[in-house]
């Protein structure tokens, strides 16, 4: 797995599985609306199947998925 990149400000880590949980919280009606993909409501189902794509398309080398942790 990629190190996470860290800066005096931030942390960009690699996406996890139980990243999954926190996602149907942040994606809010006001984010919905100015993003194509991330639909208003977004389910812990929907999380799940995002989070598994991503991680794959990570494993693939064919994405560079992070998360923003600080």
């Amino acid at each position: 797995m990629t190190a996470a990149i860290k800066t005096a400000r931030l942390c960009l880590r690699p996406v996890r599985a139980e990243d999954a949980g926190a996602l149907p919280a942040l994606i809010t009606p006001m984010i919905s609306q100015w993003t194509a993909n991330w639909r208003y409501p977004f389910t812990t189902a929907m999380a799940e199947e995002r989070v598994a794509a991503t991680l794959a398309d990570n494993a693939a080398g064919t994405g560079f998925n992070r998360v923003l942790t600080e």
